[in-house]
């Protein structure tokens, strides 16, 4: 029988998805701003939104494009053993077939944000998504990666928000993911959201149970609060 960490919570939904906050603050000290800009097709409902990091950095999260393929090739080569392990919990690192093909499934079975530096040579840094479930097309597995020298500076908690306002758009009931228990930083940003969740133990890893059913409400009356 799976061991079962009894950590189920029903939270202040009000506070959930912070997608459109104009400052985010960790340890008292202002890490972004954001602003919202341009609609881009390629994210549907989804506006864009441009990050300026604390040390000037300006980063733009949009729906990802075919084009994208050689930017998150590059990231990966980037990212630490343990970047890689968390998000895949193996060694494996994605080929440009296995991106070409996830670009061709994009509104069909799943979506992917990325977030990229606004310089005059753009880098991609992070990267959220989620899969539909095939067996149950209102359930979905989301993931997030972020490039080791980006994280603890805000990209990821931008990203994953905006994933959940997409999943509530698109009627999604729940998101289940399986983590390593040592990554930390993604478990805090499950506890942070504000969504109620289940934690369970199952063959050493974490499977977690986030309930999106609850989650309409903010699309229509936007997104308050500065603190996670």
């Amino acid at each position: 029988m799976d061991a079962q960490l009894d950590v189920s919570r029903t939270f202040d939904l009000y506070n959930v998805i912070k997608i459109l906050v104009k400052a985010s603050w960790v340890g008292g000290e202002q890490m972004y701003t954001t602003e919202q800009v341009q609609n881009d097709s390629s994210v549907g409902k989804e506006p864009v939104q441009c990050i300026k990091l604390r040390d000037g950095t300006s980063v733009t999260i949009r729906g990802m494009r075919s084009s994208d393929v050689d930017l998150i090739l590059e990231m990966h080569q980037r990212l630490s053993k343990e970047s890689i392990y968390f998000r895949y919990l193996s060694p494996y690192k994605p080929t440009s077939a296995d991106l070409e093909r996830q670009c061709s499934m994009e509104g069909k079975a799943g979506f992917t944000l990325v977030a990229i530096t606004n310089q005059a040579e753009e880098q991609m840094v992070g990267l959220a998504c989620y899969r539909i479930d095939k067996d149950n097309p209102n359930v979905a597995e989301p993931a997030i990666l972020v490039e080791d020298n980006f994280q603890g500076r805000g990209i990821g908690k931008q990203l994953i928000s905006a994933l959940f306002r997409h999943a509530v758009s698109k009627r999604l009931e729940a998101f289940i993911s399986f983590i390593d228990p040592a990554n930390r930083k993604v478990f805090n940003m499950v506890m942070n959201s504000g969504l109620p969740y289940i934690c369970k133990y199952i063959d050493g890893m974490k499977e977690i149970r986030m309930s999106l059913s609850a989650g309409e409400q903010y699309l229509a009356t936007g997104i308050t609060g500065d603190r996670p």
